[in-house]
């Protein structure tokens, strides 16, 4: 018995000992992971093209439309979710409906005005 205790705390062991394998980054996330530098660069008023080859020697490869593409998602994506239309409150249901509008004359009928006197 002591002997497959011992297999077994072996087996864990190697078992523990095992990384996991490295998750390759993608180029988001490397982009994400640099995004605060990026944007302190870009007030700073250095340019995009600057930046882009200052990433490219770093190894991080993009063109200039992947570029300002992340850059605009990754901005979009730190504002939060945009509110879709489906999403909108129901308006408070216990809001008075509007007054019906007093009945007016119909556009153009100039009648009721062209009998009164000029007020020059």
């Amino acid at each position: 018995m002591t002997h497959s205790n011992a297999a077994q705390q072996q087996a864990k062991t190697a078992l523990l000992a095992l990384a996991a394998p490295a998750k390759p980054t993608t180029k988001i996330e490397q982009f994400r992971a640099l995004l605060p530098d990026i944007e302190q660069r870009i007030r700073d008023g250095v340019r995009h093209g600057q930046i882009i080859d200052a990433l490219a020697s770093a190894g991080l490869q993009m063109t200039e439309s992947e570029f300002r593409n992340a850059l605009c998602r990754e901005r979009k994506r730190q504002k939060g979710p945009a509110r879709e239309a489906s999403q909108t409150p129901a308006p408070p249901a216990a809001t008075p409906a509007p007054a019906a509008p007093k009945p007016t004359a119909p556009r153009g009928d100039f009648r009721q005005q062209r009998d009164k006197p000029l007020n020059w």
